[in-house]
C-alpha cells in the first residue's frame, strides 16, 4: 500500500514539473535580435497549453517552401485578452506572422502579431513581453 501511494507521488510530480518546465522563457529559446516576418499558409494549429502552436508553409528566398512552428500564448490567455478563439484561423488561410526567431537558426518563431488576409493583426503573446518579468542579475554596488 505504502508502495503504491509513493509511487503515485513520484508520477504526479513528474507530470507537474514537466508542465513547469514547458513554459520557458523568451531568452532561453528565442533571439529578440533575430525578428522574422513570415508570408505563409496555416497547415496546422494545436490550440494547446502551454502555448498554442500554428505550423505555417512559407517560401525562402529561393522560393522553396519551408515548413515554420510559430509559437503562440496560452490558449485561455489568447481568448480572454486578446480575442482568439480556435476558429480564429483556418487551415490553408494565408497569414503573416511577425516575431522572432528560435537560437541556431531553428524554424521556430515567437509570434508577436498574426494578421489575417482580412488585415486583422492579432497580438501573438510572445513571451517576449514577459522578459520585463525574468529575474535579474543582482546589480553590483561601487566599493570604495
Amino acid at each position: 500500500m505504502n508502495f503504491t501511494r509513493i509511487g503515485f507521488a513520484v508520477l504526479l510530480s513528474l507530470a507537474l514539473s514537466t508542465a513547469a518546465f514547458a513554459h520557458h522563457q523568451f531568452a532561453s529559446e528565442f533571439d529578440w535580435k533575430k525578428p522574422v516576418t513570415l508570408n505563409g499558409t496555416v497547415t496546422k494549429i494545436e490550440w494547446t497549453s502551454p502555448h498554442a502552436l500554428l505550423h505555417v508553409s512559407a517560401k525562402d528566398g529561393a522560393g522553396a517552401p519551408v515548413d515554420w512552428t510559430v509559437e503562440l500564448g496560452n490558449p485561455g490567455l489568447l481568448e480572454k485578452k486578446y480575442g482568439w478563439t480556435k476558429e480564429t484561423l483556418k487551415i490553408n488561410e494565408m497569414v503573416t506572422v511577425d516575431g522572432w526567431q528560435a537560437h541556431d537558426n531553428k524554424k521556430l518563431v515567437s509570434a508577436m502579431t498574426v494578421t489575417t488576409p482580412q488585415g486583422r493583426a492579432f497580438f501573438g503573446g510572445s513571451s517576449f513581453f514577459d522578459m520585463a518579468n525574468e529575474p535579474q542579475p543582482p546589480k553590483l554596488q561601487a566599493t570604495r
